[in-house]
């Protein structure tokens, strides 16, 4: 084919070969230009089903116009050939720029956020790409300049008058990653080219689902891409064997090697996106390429910034020392301290607490903490650049995570019952909506078109929030979480005066507590009905349940300062907890009763954890253990 003419291309050198055709480098003769041309193999092109998946992949890759997805100029049958003419690019194949070595940490998580972002693309357009690897990934150079401004180079132009320069002598040449090969693409029409059962792909990226032959979904390429970047982290694929039958059992039930086994240095945060992509399930795996896209630029961001050690990455680390001794202290512990004395009913009476610990330092316009559901990080609202942003930290304090970056206020964080996200209240579309945002950030979605103050029921099924009722005046209404849509109002103008705020639910589903003016509310869910709960005037706001249900946390107006009361449910007797040193307010109590977060303002506005004193030697161990115990057996 070297120097033959096809329509208006004259070949030039052979690129690289596939199952369907083959690859060219070619002058288009009108412009001279230089773009590559894939050729069906000519016995395929007497192969009706072969030619209509040729012209399929250049109309799936045409269709998506987007950075990351290889652009397809021009499909032609002529001559006795079928061809499709794409934008050539000079960097050659990820595959190539492998060797078989690992890259630089940032550099690999670049590459597969620009993956995510081309598989967001073809996502939404109802494609789904089934072969995703380095070799069907294609590196485009480009040139940026100090104004930061680019160009993406015209490789190979004969005319040297019009290629693209860039004369800045501060320029740098950026390379691209460009999703192609389409020819296993799904697309919307749902037409299928294989037989039903048949397995489609590349063995050794290929998800558990695609090798037995099942239905195919978006997270059927997450898969994929979780398998390029565990390569491009460690320099080998996450399943290797000696043959197709070895291989294929490896992908369906066995897991990789750890990837800070093989990559000491990769960070605890990268190893968890590419375990979360390899998931064996579907549905353990992310929901969408969005997701995954926030984690990886979270990631991204951290290794650019050198952040500080965090002590889970320290526990991450040592966690074959840490064992056995964790074992062994737990057994220990609860030798001694076996029964309900550990946590007396749970955790449900309020007691004497410990020694305030602050979670933030010198942080501007804190508040509203909320502890996550497995305990170990808190959500919060934080000033940066004159608005409110949601933040979060572990428990144990380190460098905090701003999760959204938007010019509008974000406030009043709640966690989603599994801890992949929170919701949150913004008024960045002009009037207050609830949205949703991953653990770690990324883009937030808009999840209720009116109201704030999200609270998720204890079970995941329900999400209470407040929005204007007839009077105008802020009612509780109440939803389920699969369909926030589907909203009934719960609170009345009956219920209590003025605006219903901050519901909270009871840790069986039944109740939800609310604040007015002054006092606190309770509602019955099933029947709707409420009744005032505290009744001494002060100003009752903020509450949050106590495990058990007994007794309910808030923030509480008396005797002329702010602090932490609790109010027993079924008698309203209330009880000072906090020393109102600060003022103190919105509580928060982990599920398991041991840990109480809330805004101070004794010296500056922070937000402190402190642990109750329940036992506190064998339950700081016991919690110590529990609180660590899946990292340390790596699950």
């Amino acid at each position: 084919m070297i120097g033959q003419k096809i329509s208006h291309y004259r070949i030039l050198e052979r690129l690289g070969e596939g199952a369907a055709g083959t690859v060219y480098k070619a002058e288009n003769l009108f412009n001279q230009t230089i773009v590559a041309i894939k050729i069906l193999h000519p016995h395929c092109l007497q192969d009706e089903s072969r030619r209509e998946r040729f012209l399929r992949e250049a109309k799936a890759a045409a269709s998506v116009d987007h950075r990351s997805i290889g652009q397809v100029f021009d499909y032609q049958e002529a001559e006795g050939y079928a061809f499709q003419v794409m934008r050539y690019y000079e960097g050659g194949s990820l595959q190539a720029r492998l060797h078989g070595q690992p890259l630089p940490l940032e550099q690999a998580v670049l590459i597969a956020i620009q993956i995510a972002e081309g598989l967001e693309a073809v996502h939404q357009q109802g494609i789904i790409h089934r072969d995703i690897k380095p070799s069907n990934l294609m590196i485009a150079r480009r040139e940026t300049s100090s104004d930061g401004l680019g160009v993406e180079q015209i490789a190979g132009t004969r005319d040297p008058e019009s290629t693209v320069q860039i004369t800045d002598s501060s320029a740098t040449i950026i390379e691209d990653i460009k999703i192609t090969d389409f020819g296993l693409a799904l697309l919307p029409d749902h037409t299928r080219l294989t037989v039903t059962g048949a397995s489609v792909g590349t063995p050794a990226y290929m998800a558990p689902e695609q090798v037995r032959g099942e239905t195919l979904d978006p997270r059927t390429d997450l898969w994929s891409l979780g398998a390029v970047l565990y390569k491009m982290v460690t320099g080998s694929a996450p399943f290797k064997a000696d043959n197709i039958e070895a291989l294929t059992h490896a992908i369906k039930h066995l897991d990789p090697t750890s990837v800070r086994k093989l990559r000491p240095e990769a960070t605890a945060q990268l190893a968890w996106i590419i375990d979360k992509a390899l998931h064996k399930k579907p549905s353990d795996r992310y929901d969408n390429a969005s997701k995954m896209l926030g984690d990886l630029r979270t990631v991204y961001d951290s290794l650019r910034g050198e952040p500080k050690r965090h002590w889970d990455t320290w526990i991450v680390e040592n966690r074959g020392r840490l064992l056995f001794a964790g074992f062994g202290l737990t057994a220990v512990a609860v030798a001694i301290v076996f029964g309900p004395v550990i946590f007396n009913g749970n955790g449900d009476s309020p007691r004497e607490i410990g020694q305030p610990v602050k979670l933030t330092s010198g942080a501007i316009g804190v508040g509203a903490p909320c502890i996550s559901p497995d305990g170990t990080r808190v959500a919060y609202t934080s000033q940066f650049d004159g608005n409110q942003d949601i933040t979060v930290v572990s428990i144990l304090g380190g460098e905090p995570l701003r999760l959204t970056h938007h010019p509008a206020d974000d406030t009043e964080p709640a966690w989603l019952p599994d801890g992949s996200g929170l919701l949150f209240a913004s008024d960045r579309l002009g009037a207050y909506a609830i949205w949703k945002i991953g653990q770690m950030g990324g883009d937030a979605i808009m999840f209720v078109d009116e109201g704030n103050h999200p609270a998720v029921s204890w079970d995941g099924q329900l999400i209470a929030f407040c929005r204007p009722g007839a009077s105008g005046n802020d009612r509780v209404f109440v939803a389920p979480l699969a369909d926030p849509h589907a909203a009934r109002q719960l609170t009345h103008d009956g219920d209590g005066p003025g605006s219903h705020r901050s519901p909270a639910w009871s840790p069986d589903g039944k109740k939800i507590c609310y604040g007015t003016m002054h006092e606190l509310w309770l509602v019955d869910v099933a029947r709707a009905s409420a009744t005032q709960l505290t009744n001494d005037g002060g100003y009752n706001t903020d509450p949050t349940w106590s495990p058990g249900g007994k007794h309910i946390y808030y923030t509480s107006l008396q005797e002329g300062t702010i602090a932490i009361s609790t109010v027993e449910v079924s008698s309203g007797r209330t009880h000072r907890f906090t020393p109102g040193s600060g003022p103190e307010s919105h509580p928060s109590v982990s599920r398991d009763g041991l840990r109480l977060a809330y805004t101070t303002q004794a010296q500056d506005e922070d937000i402190v954890i402190v642990n109750r004193k329940v036992h506190s030697m064998w339950g700081s161990l016991i919690y110590f253990f529990t609180r660590y115990s899946t990292i340390l057996l790596g699950m």
